[in-house]
């Protein structure tokens, strides 16, 4: 009977080795596709990395366009405000002239009324002096 049991005993521990192998031959498989993969993000993490220095670039050559586009359009704006400015002086100075020439307009009607008065006076005057009606 002893016999029998470690006959039993090591057909189980063969079952059993041959189990293990099974396990450490499928872990080799694992293990093997593991490093694939590994080897696998390697290049994509690569590849990533290049198009991620590609998109910095890209983005440093857009900050480049974007502020020369501004810098041509604020120059544009100062162009247009510096010519607003310029006619908004002349028209100024046109208003101060229609004033000016209004007030010595207004200034002459009235020197003219003055004298036309006095004119008149004058006029009443002869006319006594004369006896003409």
């Amino acid at each position: 009977m002893n016999g029998d049991l470690v006959i039993a005993a090591l057909s189980r521990l063969e079952a059993g080795q041959m189990s293990l192998l099974a396990d450490v031959a499928s872990l080799k498989t694992d293990v093997a596709s593991l490093k694939t993969d590994v080897a696998s993000l390697k290049i994509d993490v690569a590849s990533l990395k290049t198009g991620f220095a590609s998109m910095q670039e890209s983005q440093t050559s857009i900050r480049v366009e974007v502020m020369a586009r501004m810098d041509r359009l604020q120059n544009s704006l100062t162009a247009i405000r510096d010519d607003i400015t310029v006619n908004m002086a002349r028209s100024d100075r046109a208003h101060d002239g229609v004033s000016a020439t209004r007030d010595e307009l207004r200034l002459l009607g009235q020197e003219v009324a003055i004298s036309t008065r006095k004119l008149r006076q004058l006029e009443e005057r002869v006319r006594s002096i004369t006896g003409d009606p």
